[in-house]
């Protein structure tokens, strides 16, 4: 999910059940859109807004079932009601679960690790991709590599914002609480004082209204067999993270749902989500606005 100024909605393709349908959120009420031509069907994919192009920008993720599935490299440009394929040859692995979001700094959209089919292969690479063209960046140090985690741009502060995912820091996996700054094609780990627990799969979008970072459910606990699906609200503002847990009645426990903050309403826009554990969880529909400190629904 991501906001698309250009015609005025937040704009959903695919996922878990959607196949690769596109839909667009607009004064409450979701519409399906039907463009001529459209991505293949995917799951755990990106898609941000590029406003220095002007259109959204989609990338990766993962299409087909158990036994089937596989991850994708392919790059998709979205405008005016129309996607369209720009896939360079020279581009990032395929992976799905990466990290993704527009640097209004430099003016590039910034990729960041993700995983390689079956989320076997944690990936720590970062790329830039710009008028048309994927740059793999070399920066000093960079975050461990993971899948899942969030990246978000912190236009206040002028840079991106990366937390949490699951690393291959510990054998098995370990649900990170580590939070980075990306600025300059460099990155910066921060303080780790009264960050959330370690998450992975929650959602995240700037929000404008209250010029913060919203983080919102996720799976958490460090280590994945002991996975707790979960419904906390935080902020990231200034450097500082805050628990905004039961200032309002929240959205039911979710992880991997879409988020993206809609300036027309003010609001950000919660949509859809897996509950439960990875096994057994159910695919989620409804639709929740946040403005600062307070969750409503909007459409069951």
């Amino acid at each position: 999910m991501a906001y698309d100024p250009t015609d005025g909605y937040v704009l959903l393709f695919g996922g878990s059940s959607g196949g690769n349908e596109t839909w667009a959120y607009q004064s409450g009420h979701w519409t399906e859109l039907h463009p001529k031509t459209s991505p293949p069907p995917r799951s755990f994919g990106n898609l941000v807004y590029d406003p220095a192009a002007g259109y959204l920008l989609l990338f990766g993720g993962q299409t087909g079932g158990p036994g089937t599935a596989r991850t994708l490299n392919d790059t998709w440009t979205y405008a005016h009601g129309n996607w369209t394929n720009v896939t360079p040859a020279h581009s990032p692995s395929s992976r799905h679960w990466a990290s993704m979001a527009y640097d209004s700094g430099d003016q590039e959209v910034v990729l960041f690790g993700g995983a390689h089919n079956n989320s076997q292969q944690y990936l720590g690479d970062t790329w830039t991709y710009a008028h048309g063209v994927w740059t793999e960046v070399s920066p000093a140090l960079s975050p461990t590599p993971r899948y899942g985690a969030v990246l978000v741009n912190d236009p206040r502060d002028g840079d991106l914002v990366l937390y949490g995912g699951e690393t291959d820091a510990v054998p098995g996996g370990y649900y990170a609480n580590d939070t980075w700054i990306y600025e300059d094609q460099n990155w910066t780990e921060l303080p780790t004082e009264d960050t959330p627990p370690g998450r992975l799969w929650d959602s995240a979008s700037f929000d404008c209204a209250s010029d913060a970072v919203v983080v919102f459910g996720g799976q958490a606990n460090h280590y994945k067999s002991y996975n707790s699906t979960q419904s906390a609200t935080w902020a990231f503002e200034g450097g500082v993270w805050t628990n905004l847990t039961g200032s309002s009645p929240a959205p039911p426990a979710r992880f991997g749902a879409g988020c993206a903050y809609d300036p027309s309403s003010g609001s950000l826009i919660l949509f859809g989500g897996l509950n439960a554990t990875v096994v057994g969880a159910t695919v989620l529909s409804d639709t929740w606005a946040y403005v600062p400190g307070h969750w409503t629904e909007i459409l069951a």
